[in-house]
């Protein structure tokens, strides 16, 4: 396992699509702190308590957004499976290793990875923005509040990354299931949360939410509790379909 997982690591870096997805990451996570920044001044005069900086609420929502690129998580792991599908080298992969759940795992895991590095980078990009921008007077900002914002992102974005391994694996075919992630995340599932609000906290987005940003519906060790489980759940069916599915 241990060279599975490190044949899968050389095969991410012997791409440029990992840094790529990095700087998407980097921009979303940029273009949904600029707001903060930009009309904390304007928000403190029209009394909106969400984007005044003075109140901790809003400074909590400002760091929050380390996590606002869940969806290039989700994407790193649908393309790291379907990836091997459209470049014709699944077959080589489970040629190598014909027991194909070890190769799922193998890319959970290194997807897992990629997920928290994608933290890492979120949170230097939020970081060196409230350094360079934060605008005076505002409310404390703690390391703690920081690292621990960073250390729940991680833990989402990880575990987004092994739901997109799960989907690439269920939907080879990396069109469609690019497009079936996004749906999902940016408009089907808003969609839900909105027809049934009752039922939102327990969708993914709603673990993530309670993870990095504090729902109160939900503690942020439930969040990760209730994320885990549709991660394991959907990598385990995915890994009995893959099983079973001839890829010749």
């Amino acid at each position: 396992m241990i060279d599975l997982v490190a044949s899968e690591w050389r095969k991410t870096f012997s791409l440029r699509l990992w840094w790529i997805m990095l700087l998407i990451g980097v921009v979303l996570v940029a273009l949904s702190t600029l707001p903060y920044l930009l009309l904390s001044g304007v928000a403190a005069e029209e009394g909106l308590n969400s984007l005044d900086l003075t109140q901790p609420e809003a400074l909590t929502g400002l760091l929050s957004t380390i996590g606002s690129a869940s969806v290039v998580a989700l994407l790193i792991g649908i393309l790291s499976f379907t990836g091997e599908y459209r470049h014709g080298t699944v077959t080589d992969t489970f040629l190598t290793e014909p027991r194909r759940w070890k190769v799922v795992i193998a890319k959970c895991i290194v997807a897992a990875a990629m997920g928290v590095l994608l933290a890492l980078a979120a949170a230097v990009t939020v970081v060196s923005m409230v350094v360079l921008f934060l605008p005076d007077p505002h409310a404390p900002v703690s390391v703690s509040a920081v690292l621990g914002t960073t250390s729940g992102a991680a833990v989402v974005y990880a575990l987004y990354a092994v739901l997109g391994v799960a989907v690439g694996t269920l939907i080879t075919n990396q069109l469609a299931a690019v497009v079936v992630g996004i749906l999902w995340m940016l408009v089907l599932e808003g969609i839900i949360g909105g027809l049934l609000p009752s039922v939102a906290p327990w969708l993914p987005g709603g673990a993530a939410q309670a993870v990095v940003g504090g729902a109160d519906q939900m503690s942020p060790a439930a969040g990760v509790a209730l994320l885990l489980g549709y991660a394991v759940a959907l990598a385990a069916v995915a890994t009995g379909t893959t099983l079973r599915r001839d890829i010749t």
